[in-house]
């Protein structure tokens, strides 16, 4: 006799009966646990997929650096100015004392050969150099745009652009 079901092991027992007897039977079976497919749950902000985030972090032909909230976790970041250590074409500057710039490599019809300071945008409006302000913790991603060309059409500057997600209402 074979006994079985959904989460316990399969279990075969020989019994033998003669003649007409009638025998009831306890088998105990053993849990087995099932092997499932992961589980991915995605939270989406209203906020980030009404601003478009969404569509341009998951566009193929986007060539724009996106830093995620997870990503600046897990590095430690400080700062903002600190994100750009590790993004391709960007250099952070020394301003003055306590204060940092970010500059893109030079592109043409930019600025000198130094490099360009692109623009920022903090959810969506343009404000002046706050590369340290924004502390990391309020940062739900990052788009970085070098050069004009990879840039979103809203907010296009031959230089690039750096827009800032905070985690308002995410």
């Amino acid at each position: 006799m074979s006994v079985g079901t959904i989460g316990y092991a399969a279990r075969r027992e020989e019994i033998v009966l003669s003649g007409a007897e009638s025998l009831d039977v306890l088998i105990d079976l053993s849990t087995e646990p099932i092997q499932l497919e992961p589980i991915v749950v995605e939270a989406r902000s209203q906020w980030l997929s009404r601003v478009g985030f969404y569509e341009r972090r998951d566009d193929p032909g986007n060539f724009g650096r996106i830093i995620t909230r997870h990503e600046i976790e897990n590095r430690g970041y400080t700062s903002v100015a600190d994100l750009f250590y590790r993004v391709a074409g960007a250099r952070v500057d020394y301003a003055e004392v306590g204060r940092r710039a970010i500059k893109f490599r030079r592109v043409v019809g930019t600025q000198t050969g130094d490099g360009c300071t692109p623009p920022m945008y903090l959810d969506g409006m343009r404000v002046a150099d706050a590369w340290d302000i924004v502390p990391p913790e309020w940062i739900e991603a990052v788009e970085v745009y070098v050069g004009g060309a990879s840039t979103p059409m809203q907010y296009r500057d031959p230089c690039g652009v750096v827009l800032i997600w905070t985690r308002r209402g995410s």
